[in-house]
């Protein structure tokens, strides 16, 4: 997970930036979703026998709903006004942020990759590197190759490896730790209403989703997407 977040901006690079709904004031990208087709077919793997375009919109679809999730879970405590305590956020984050020498390991083994591309980049052979950091970890020289591809230059390699991988992790966890006391606690809000109303928790998500694209703004640019419910945001 946490490999996939701090390299997730290089597939960024190779996609053609756009709005694609509004939420509020909030614009969510093309590029927060975007996956790349040309490494999903270099990973039949991960294809698991679909197409690239099938997989890729799938993929795309479904990290659309995080983010779209996320916002409307903050849009949704702050009109009923449900913020949870820094106890309540501390009971969801991960052992990792209490234990720094974890933290570190896997900050250390998320930056094996691009490492290896930039002595690429410097001028050492691909497939030299390959077989002495990357086989090993289960890429093909395809895929590596693909990956140092992505990079484009040694430029943009020091430019993503100066960036503070351990600062990113911190906030990765944070959000996530947050996020899910956020649902947490709405989800008692919800369970009360519904109760109240003689209506399932399901319908009384589905009911405060309504609410909030009416008051906050909620528009689909690129009909590739879809708002999710109420119930699969929420609950």
């Amino acid at each position: 997970m946490l490999m996939f977040a701090l390299l997730s901006a290089t597939s960024a690079w190779a996609a053609e930036d756009r709005v694609i709904a509004r939420i509020g004031e909030r614009s969510v990208m093309y590029a927060e979703v975007f996956c790349d087709r040309g490494y999903a077919a270099q990973n039949p793997q991960w294809l698991k026998g679909r197409g690239v375009e099938e997989a890729c919109r799938n993929e795309e679809q479904e990290q659309f709903q995080r983010v779209v999730a996320r916002e409307l879970l903050v849009s949704a405590c702050a009109l009923h006004q449900c913020q949870p305590s820094e106890a309540e956020i501390d009971s969801f984050r991960s052992p990792v942020l209490k234990d720094e020498a974890t933290l570190q390991r896997l900050v250390a083994e998320a930056r094996k990759v691009p490492e290896a591309i930039r002595r690429v980049y410097r001028g050492e052979e691909l497939e030299t590197v390959y077989t002495e950091v990357i086989k090993s970890r289960g890429y093909s020289l395809d895929q590596f190759r693909a990956e140092v591809e992505r990079f484009r230059s040694l430029e943009v390699v020091e430019r993503y490896l100066a960036k503070d991988f351990s600062a990113s992790a911190r906030k990765q966890y944070e959000e996530q730790a947050r996020t899910r006391a956020l649902r947490a606690l709405l989800r008692k809000r919800l369970e009360a209403a519904a109760a109240a109303n003689k209506q399932s928790v399901e319908q009384a998500a589905d009911e405060l989703l309504k609410s909030i694209i009416t008051k906050v703004g909620v528009s689909i640019v690129d009909p590739q997407f879809h708002i999710p419910s109420g119930r699969e945001i929420f609950l």
